[in-house]
């Protein structure tokens, strides 16, 4: 069974994107704050889609 990881994959590449523009702020910066919450968000959305697809995996 051939599980589709092309949502993951895309959520890791944004949350790679996102910490990337992060740890380019000052704390200071207004879009400091936007891009920690992008990352906590995507972090948030690799765990979930993650976990769905091991339940896929295991569940046969």
């Amino acid at each position: 069974m051939a599980i589709n990881t092309d949502f993951l994959v895309r959520c890791i590449n944004t949350l790679e994107s996102a910490c990337e523009h992060l740890q380019q702020r000052e704390p200071s910066d207004e879009l400091y704050d936007i891009f920690r919450a992008a990352s906590v968000k995507e972090f948030e959305l690799v765990l979930e889609q993650s976990g769905r697809l091991l339940t896929k995996r295991l569940r046969p």
